[in-house]
């Protein structure tokens, strides 16, 4: 078949020519929903600390919640609070 809707598969290719220099180098909340827009929209955090945070998590690649409690960013509560107002996704 040589109608050039075949599929070539090499399991011994090296080379995936992906393009690491394009990647973005601040790190960015998940849409509106996110954990981090919740709690700014509560209050229970600033533009900035949020910012920080998110800083804080793509240097140490853990989960923005346990950043934000670890961090001191807020507390428990907070985070279970914003946890609940977000909308479930079905």
């Amino acid at each position: 078949m040589a109608d050039g809707n075949t599929f070539n598969f090499d399991p011994f290719q090296t080379d995936f020519s992906f393009d690491f220099q394009n990647l973005p180098t601040t790190p960015t909340v998940a849409g509106p929903s996110g954990l981090g827009i919740l709690l700014v929209g509560m209050g229970a955090l600033t533009e900035e600390t949020l910012n920080q945070a998110l800083a804080h998590q793509a240097e140490q690649r853990l989960p923005l919640a346990q950043i934000l409690l670890e961090g001191g960013y807020c507390t428990q509560d907070q985070v279970n609070e914003a946890l609940r107002r977000r909308p479930s996704h079905r």
